[in-house]
């Protein structure tokens, strides 16, 4: 009867176990760190692209309006492109006094959301979350949601 054990020592099994769980660890690290979205997304093209739509709003400017806005809110504001006279007109009436502000933005899966503020001078305010994507390499307005 053989009373000796053959293979690797518990000692060098144990140090084998060690280096494969401590390059596991840090492949899984790097990979949270390259594809965190939270991380890597840059606000600040969104950012922009949400001032420059709320001030057209307000100046009713609808060219620059079409070109910020794509999906299911260029399908929702069809007189925008039909219409742009007196589309801005309606615009200019309608936001006439009303401060709005950008209060929060955030990535939101492969988007970005913003939560915008609108107070009217009849002391009424109603929030409006924008939803905005990249499509072909620029930042557009999707949808809303109130």
């Amino acid at each position: 009867m053989n009373i000796y054990k053959t293979g690797p020592s518990p000692t060098l099994l144990g140090l084998q176990t060690n280096r494969l769980a401590l390059s596991l660890l840090l492949v899984v690290t790097a990979w949270i760190a390259v594809l965190s979205p939270a991380e890597a997304l840059d606000l600040a093209a969104p950012t922009q692209v949400v001032n420059e739509y709320l001030e057209s709003l307000a100046s009713g400017d609808t060219e620059k309006l079409v070109q910020l806005i794509d999906g299911r809110m260029k399908q929702n504001n069809k007189q925008l492109a039909l219409n742009p006279q007196s589309y801005s007109q309606f615009l200019q009436t309608n936001y006439a006094g009303v401060q709005m502000t950008l209060e929060e933005i955030m990535p939101d899966g492969t988007g970005v959301r913003a939560k915008v503020r609108f107070d009217y001078p009849s002391q009424d305010s109603m929030s409006i979350e924008f939803l905005l994507a990249e499509i072909g390499g620029i930042w557009k307005i999707i949808d809303e949601e109130f």
